[in-house]
């Protein structure tokens, strides 16, 4: 008796699912230049940030990022954001530096006005830019995973930022740039990339 209404609710969580993907894909920036001659990196936030009521933990809408030249601090890059990645494309070969990470607060009922009015703005400090220095290679895709704590609370006020290494999360960030991009001329590279982060993930214990 229960068949019937099982395969239905099956029916629409795969019809939903297909749906979100599909919104995904239309409305993710597309990759500028060509694999022949310039490179991409992907960048995947984790923000926390903590009001000062209560401590309550609230994520962020990620908006965009910088990234600047190494050897040319006037020359940057914006970045997009897409499924919780933020995206740089057509960068020519070269040293590049994550600069830059901007996140959007969404109204809560612990939060004041004027904490959710502007943009936050987390520049990476001069003590982790090594961390998050980049060799960017034509045909090139390179990811790395940044955690942020945004602390408002009175006694622990400030701002924490660090690269986490998490071969799982890198796996599922493949996962998503392949559904997005599959059918651009990166596809190729997204699904090698994918295939070695698989495999370096089956190989842990």
């Amino acid at each position: 008796m229960t068949r019937p209404r099982f395969r239905t609710t099956l029916h629409l969580s795969l019809a939903l699912l297909t749906s979100c993907s599909a919104i995904a894909k239309m409305s993710a920036p597309s990759l500028r230049g060509s694999p022949e001659t310039t490179g991409i990196v992907v960048i995947e936030p984790d923000i926390t940030f903590y009001a000062d009521t209560l401590g309550t933990p609230y994520g962020e809408r990620l908006v965009g990022g910088a990234l600047t030249r190494a050897e040319d601090a006037n020359r940057t890059v914006s970045g997009r954001p897409t499924s919780g990645l933020v995206v740089f494309s057509d960068l020519a070969p070269g040293t590049w530096r994550l600069t830059l990470i901007e996140g959007e607060l969404q109204s809560g009922i612990l939060l004041k006005p004027e904490t959710t009015r502007w943009r936050r703005h987390y520049e990476i400090p001069p003590a982790s830019a090594d961390a998050f220095t980049f060799d960017v290679r034509a045909g090139g895709v390179v990811y790395a995973a940044v955690g942020i704590v945004d602390d408002d609370r009175a006694d622990s006020r400030g701002v924490g930022i660090g690269r986490r290494e998490d071969p799982g999360a890198e796996h599922r960030a493949w996962v998503r740039m392949e559904e997005l991009y599959r059918t651009s001329s990166w596809g190729p590279i997204l699904r090698a990339k994918l295939g070695a982060a698989a495999a370096r993930q089956a190989k842990r214990p």
